[in-house]
């Protein structure tokens, strides 16, 4: 028969080295040898890497898993300009999947955990929340907008280092 104490010691987790995350957002008692884990609808995953280890910790005891969970990546399909130059303001338009939901003011992972709840669209287990940090070359690309299907952002800095003048004499 199993303990209540039990069910909260009970956790299953997903970890890395940059963190640990809950999956369960309740532990439930079904009957005198089990126990149900309700997954949390809404993870932080922002300090885990793509392929974080599967933890079932149940008191002491842990039993760790790797290679059964493999988190969503930023894919892109498009990317508009296709040629920049090497100075100068840039506007780029970035489309692909899985870019992340954004934060909104502050990074309130909060504020938007419950927003995606309260919302009538349908989202996919693990969401990720966060802005997306865009390089071109040596420049950073500010983020002026951002969805979970397209990333604008503006680069007002060189993308390369300029390049060497010719000595006195040489030509180009």
């Amino acid at each position: 028969v199993m303990d209540s104490t039990l069910v909260k010691e009970f956790q299953l987790l997903l970890k890395s080295d940059k963190g640990e995350v809950p999956l369960c957002e309740r532990v439930i008692r079904d009957g005198p040898e089990f126990l149900t884990c309700k997954l949390a609808r809404c993870l932080d995953i922002r300090g885990l890497t793509r392929d974080p280890i599967l933890v079932l910790r149940f008191g002491d005891f842990a039993v760790e898993r790797s290679g059964l969970v493999e988190l969503p990546t930023p894919i892109i399909t498009s990317v508009s300009p296709q040629q920049l130059n090497d100075t100068g303001i840039e506007t780029i338009t970035i489309e692909g999947y899985e870019f992340g939901r954004p934060l909104g003011p502050n990074d309130d992972f909060q504020k938007a955990c419950e927003d995606m709840r309260n919302s009538t669209k349908n989202y996919s287990f693990i969401q990720k929340f966060g802005t997306p940090i865009v390089k071109i070359g040596d420049a950073n690309c500010r983020i002026s907008y951002h969805t979970e299907e397209l990333v604008r952002c503006v680069i007002s800095e060189p993308v390369r280092p300029p390049r060497n003048q010719p000595k006195r004499g040489q030509s180009r």
